[in-house]
């Protein structure tokens, strides 16, 4: 038999299939439940404006990518300030806090109180306040669900990991600025005990004792 002609019967057996077969049926979903704005049904709508606006201008990340800041857990970092001036971004084990010229970095401890636990905040204020000279606004350069990179202008970046037990910042041609609100018993210097008198300090590892029970390695 010649192949055309059985592929012409092939194709004939496959029609007749299909015209017998019965037609898929229309499947119809649910009617919607509303498709009016729910502000116009008396409920409070969600707003974008004022306080509850992001500041779209905090974002410049380096791809070009225009993100819209939603529910990010680095968001809060791009919102007017609140009531009380600051913005918390709690990524233990450290809670920070973005300022034009760097960013503050506290260390909480735990209170507890019947059912309810708390992170609570040293009264005298930040642990460190990490920032550059002259470096005057910041904006959110690169972030993802576990980390978030800040820049200050040309001057200094720092990228908060999530959970890391380091606080890092990178600096370029910028004077580094370190200063505490809670008091610093002592400085080593490379293992050498250092005077707290206001003197630059030289080295590469430093360890600073604080008011309390804290206490700090810094690596240059």
């Amino acid at each position: 038999m010649p192949a055309s002609l059985v592929w012409l019967l092939l194709w004939a057996v496959v029609s007749a299939l299909g015209a017998s077969m019965p037609k898929s049926p229309k499947v119809v979903g649910p009617p919607a439940l509303s498709i009016t704005n729910p502000a116009l049904l008396g409920y409070a709508p969600v707003t974008r404006q004022d306080k509850d606006k992001p500041l779209y201008d905090l974002l410049c990340f380096t791809d070009g990518r225009k993100a819209i800041a939603t529910n990010h857990w680095w968001v809060p970092a791009t919102r007017p300030p609140s009531s009380i001036g600051k913005n918390y971004l709690v990524q233990l084990p450290y809670i920070y806090n973005l300022v034009g010229s760097g960013m503050e970095v506290y260390y909480p401890w735990v209170k507890g109180m019947g059912n309810i636990v708390q992170n609570m905040l040293n009264e005298f204020g930040a642990s460190w306040v990490v920032s550059a000279a002259d470096s005057s606004s910041y904006c959110v350069s690169n972030a993802d669900e576990l980390t978030a990179t800040f820049s200050w202008g040309d001057s200094m970046r720092s990228t908060i990991v999530r959970g890391s037990p380091y606080v890092t910042a990178e600096y370029k041609n910028a004077e580094v600025k370190l200063n505490t609100g809670i008091g610093i018993k002592s400085v080593t210097a490379d293992g050498a005990e250092a005077e707290c008198n206001g003197a630059p300090l030289t080295g590469q590892t430093f360890t600073v004792r604080m008011q309390g029970d804290e206490e700090w390695m810094v690596f240059t």
